[in-house]
């Protein structure tokens, strides 16, 4: 799994051995600080494209592994 944690929100993305998405988590931090509601990300595309690309750069930033072996882009997401 990797994931960011913004100012707002915290995102995870799980994925299984194969490769393929185990689970993909967003909690908004401001509206529900004990994170007891996971907002679905094919609900709230826009702030799952924003939170995805906040994270690859952030893994290309460390030179993540998930970043040199190009996980995201080959999650079809």
């Amino acid at each position: 799994a990797r994931g960011i944690k913004t100012d707002r929100y915290t995102f995870e993305i799980a994925i299984n051995k194969d490769r393929s998405l185990k689970s993909v988590t967003i909690f908004d931090d401001w509206n529900d600080p004990y994170q007891m509601i996971c907002i679905d990300y094919r609900e709230e595309p826009e702030l799952f494209d924003s939170l995805l690309k906040q994270l690859a750069g952030k893994l290309e930033e460390a030179d993540d592994f998930w970043y040199r072996e190009d996980i995201l882009n080959k999650l079809n997401l």
